[in-house]
């Protein structure tokens, strides 16, 4: 799933990006810097793992503003 992928259903659905949905949203950031820089040394077996773990990462962010937003949770605004 690419991040463009990941925001289109966050849109469509109309799912909040609380402070837990972001601590998996860096997750999976920092999943796909190490598969980057594993393809970057040939070791695609690793990139592999590292690209499942930001794909998992990508789905619990979803999956917790779900379950966030069925719930019924308001969100404090930082501005």
């Amino acid at each position: 799933m690419t991040a463009e992928e990941y925001l289109e259903i966050m849109r469509d659905e109309k799912l909040t990006r609380s402070p837990m949905v972001r601590v998996f949203e860096k997750q999976a950031r920092i999943f796909q810097q190490a598969e980057n820089r594993s393809m970057a040394t040939g070791d695609i077996l690793e990139a592999k793992k590292w690209a499942i773990l930001a794909l998992e990462s990508k789905w619990w962010a979803i999956e917790t503003a779900q379950a966030e937003k069925a719930q019924g949770w308001q969100y404090e605004v930082n501005t």
